[in-house]
């Protein structure tokens, strides 16, 4: 659940399970997409305030912010490397980024529209992305 800017987090739901919440506070519009690290530990956040942030979702703190230069649509994190993230925005730039250093990981591509979604393939060799022409793209990573 997103409002405001605020991330209300639920996780552990299924039959059984444990259920934890976490609220992740600092965004300053709306948050546009999330994604989850494979040992959801993580969480990456994409917002309308130009920023990216990732998340510590044990603690609920912020682990680091990336300032980008437009709206940010969408984000994912590689499947197999969650130091390598994704990011669509409203300039319809698809940029990747280190999370570690913040750095631009010099692998820029574009759409014909802002970016809407973004899909690797297992592998995470190709990423996918939809954009708001309704077209979908493939690159290889």
């Amino acid at each position: 659940r997103v409002h405001g800017g605020t991330i209300a987090v639920f996780w552990g739901l299924e039959q059984g399970g444990t259920r934890h919440s976490a609220t992740l506070v600092g965004h300053t519009r709306s948050v546009s997409d999330l994604d989850w690290s494979l040992s959801n530990e993580v969480l990456l956040s994409a917002s309308l305030d130009k920023t990216m942030r990732m998340w510590a979702t044990a603690t609920q703190q912020c682990l680091r912010i990336f300032y980008l230069k437009s709206e940010a649509f969408c984000c994912r994190l590689h499947p197999l490397n969650n130091n390598m993230l994704v990011f669509g925005s409203l300039d319809r730039k698809i940029s990747v980024v280190n999370g570690s250093t913040g750095k631009d990981m010099d692998k820029k591509a574009s759409a014909t529209a802002p970016p809407t979604a973004l899909c690797f393939d297992q592998n995470g060799t190709e990423l996918y992305v939809g954009d708001g022409n309704g077209m979908i793209f493939g690159y290889r990573i």
